[in-house]
């Protein structure tokens, strides 16, 4: 779970149009990951696993 929390990319919440100040951050479920709000709790989505650690590979590196 720590390489997928590394890697996965920084969301403010309220890019959704709420009102939070809290950013989307992955929460593992089995072979699920809840995109949860780490202010409010809020879940915005689910994926499974091997799908969202494949689209985090294709997100280019600050350093490339």
């Amino acid at each position: 779970m720590d390489d997928l929390r590394n890697t996965f990319p920084i969301i403010p919440h309220e890019s959704a149009g709420v009102d939070c100040c809290g950013c989307i951050v992955p929460v593992i479920q089995g072979n699920d990951v809840e995109l949860r709000c780490n202010e409010c709790g809020a879940v915005v989505g689910v994926v499974q696993i091997g799908i969202l650690r494949d689209l985090i590979s294709m997100i280019p590196s600050a350093g490339d």
